[in-house]
């Protein structure tokens, strides 16, 4: 019985690390591991045509997302790139700062990332600057809220020291009397063989 109770705590563990995991991965390793842009949108970015690749059809308020910035018409010369978000009407925020590696590249462009903190409409703001110019394309996002846990799996979370309480209790009332009894001298002979030792 008492392997039994072990194998069961066993697996509640190893579902409690299976949704940690799983947890972790979307919030953590979900937003820099990821394929190819589900998403682009053109802008103008005063001389600069620009053309924004997202990897996130649906923009998750809290996320970080991650995005590319390509300029499609020839440049001569490096860009810089500052990107900031800002939120719209209504929308209880501050601006957002995005972050763009302009060392680095892509086949999509240039990368980058921001997080919308709150759900609603926001303006994303890309300046551009370099030997043509500056310029700044002004594009529209969405954030909405993410999508809930699902309720069985809150509640089947919430509820794993019930088990785990309830499993306790259920080997406790199988147990015998004569394994409760054995248990019980072996208690009460562990302080006489104590008091023999110091005496």
């Amino acid at each position: 019985m008492r392997k039994t109770i072990q194998i069961i705590l066993c697996v509640l563990a190893a579902i409690s690390l299976i949704v940690t995991g799983a947890a972790f991965y979307q919030i953590v390793l979900a937003s820099t591991i990821h394929g190819a842009p589900v998403r682009f949108i053109h802008a103008t970015a005063g001389p600069y045509p620009v053309t924004l690749a997202l990897y996130n059809d649906t923009i998750d308020a809290g996320d970080l997302i991650p995005f590319d910035i390509a300029v499609t018409s020839s440049v001569q010369g490096p860009l810089t790139y500052q990107v900031m978000a800002s939120p719209g009407p209504g929308v209880p925020a501050s601006v957002a700062q995005g972050d763009v590696n302009a060392r680095q590249s892509t086949p999509y462009g240039v990368p980058g990332s921001i997080t919308l903190v709150t759900r609603g409409q926001w303006t994303l703001s890309i300046a551009i600057s370099g030997s043509a110019g500056q310029g700044t394309a002004e594009i529209p996002l969405v954030a909405v809220a993410p999508p809930p846990m699902p309720a069985w799996l809150a509640w089947n979370i919430g509820l794993i020291p019930a088990y785990g309480l309830l499993i306790f209790w259920i080997a406790q009332t199988r147990r015998s009397p004569s394994q409760r009894s054995d248990d019980e001298r072996a208690e009460r002979s562990v302080p006489a063989e104590i008091m023999q030792e110091v005496t």
